[in-house]
């Protein structure tokens, strides 16, 4: 996932439409695992408004 993450990011003009919805689909579930992480993550933050801050 981290080999076409970079990819992704560097050199996103070579990827076709297609190449990208297939590598999402077949991985789908590194995708959903990131997302409950981000959100258990977000819910931990409280209600602050700066996502950033060092508090």
């Amino acid at each position: 996932m981290a080999r076409f993450r970079n990819l992704l990011v560097h050199r996103y003009w070579e990827f076709r439409d297609q190449e990208l919805y297939k590598y999402t689909k077949d991985h789908l579930q590194y995708l959903e695992e990131f997302l409950k992480h981000l959100t258990r993550w977000l819910e931990n933050q409280g209600d602050s408004t700066n996502l950033f801050s060092t508090s």
